[in-house]
């Protein structure tokens, strides 16, 4: 466990020390966290903004893709579940570069905006909702959908008003998944990003190569945080309770 948090450790250390270059000084500082105020605006928004975006298109779509494949069962179904999970094969970097080919040129001229940044984000972490939700559709009965349309609700009634609810643990639980792997996605980023759609990851790799390794930390330091941030929310909103993360 200590071997696992070094990282994270040595991260939190160097963003507070002075440094002058790749070289780290033993004094103390908030200097390092000047860089973070100043992209406040810029990478930190934009990371915030698609991360969200991309989330809560994944929730929702994930969820609809995981009941056509737990309750639908069919060639469509099983061929539409393979497609999920072969987005998830797919290096960053390999699905950067298959977005700007048939995404650079007019009408759908979308390379360097924030429209592929968040498609991209979307492909990418897509089957975390998907397999979160099918997992708890298939240990849900189906008894209680069929005794609401034996009610008279329809399908879709039935699926806003008991399957959704149903399922709200695991939503949650595929959403912070897709969160905190978004958030610190770097590979797919650096192909399709521009200078107004920068994200903190790739302002670290940026710094990395400069050499400020105060920076870097700092920067790294704030992503961590950020990754941490809805955990943090759930169990304080929810308790310390593991089921809400099953």
């Amino acid at each position: 466990v200590l071997l696992a948090l070094l990282p994270i450790i040595n991260i939190v250390i160097s963003a507070f020390l002075k440094s002058n270059g790749p070289v780290l000084v033993a004094e103390l500082t908030f200097d390092n966290f000047n860089k973070v105020w100043r992209l406040a605006d810029g990478p930190l928004k934009n990371t915030l903004l698609f991360t969200t975006i991309a989330t809560i298109m994944c929730a929702v779509m994930g969820t609809m893709i995981a009941y056509i494949i737990a309750r639908r069962p069919s060639r469509i179904s099983t061929l539409l579940d393979t497609a999920v999970m072969f987005s998830y094969a797919v290096p960053g970097i390999v699905l950067g570069v298959g977005l700007v080919i048939p995404y650079h040129n007019p009408p759908l001229a979308l390379t360097g905006t924030p429209l592929i940044l968040i498609l991209a984000y979307f492909i990418r972490r897509l089957p975390f909702s998907v397999r979160s939700s099918v997992s708890a559709l298939q240990q849900l009965s189906k008894d209680t959908e069929e005794a609401s349309i034996n009610l008279g609700a329809g399908p879709g009634m039935t699926f806003l008003k008991i399957t959704v609810p149903l399922l709200s643990m695991a939503i949650l639980s595929g959403a912070l998944l897709t969160w905190s792997n978004t958030i610190r996605e770097l590979s797919a980023t650096l192909v399709l990003q521009s200078g107004r759609t920068t994200t903190v990851s790739v302002e670290i790799f940026n710094e990395v190569a400069n050499g400020n390794f105060g920076t870097a930390s700092a920067l790294g330091m704030t992503l961590i945080v950020l990754t941490f941030l809805p955990l943090v929310l759930l169990f304080t909103f929810m308790g310390k309770n593991e089921e809400a993360l099953v």
